[in-house]
């Protein structure tokens, strides 16, 4: 197999490494289900097809709920040291 056509080839199974560079939810080789390696992170153009791709925002609440608990306790300290 040459570069290029590893290049073309994007999705590979984990399990029984078929290559196709069009995502399938179940390998049609060894009937596994595929998974994507990696966060749709783009925002134009979309996949409309999102299976295998994390969707979760429980990250994202997690880094804002210590963000604002970083920010209160900031303004505490501030509070204290000039008052």
């Amino acid at each position: 197999m040459t570069i290029a056509a590893q290049s073309d080839a994007s999705f590979a199974c984990p399990h029984c490494g078929f290559r196709d560079s069009v995502f399938h939810p179940i390998c049609p080789e060894c009937g596994r289900p595929f998974q994507r390696d990696y966060v749709d992170v783009r925002m134009h153009p979309r996949d409309p097809d999102l299976t295998g791709v994390m969707t979760s925002r429980f990250w994202a609440r997690v880094f804002l709920v210590a963000v604002a608990i970083w920010m209160a306790i900031m303004l505490c300290m501030w509070v204290y040291h000039y008052f």
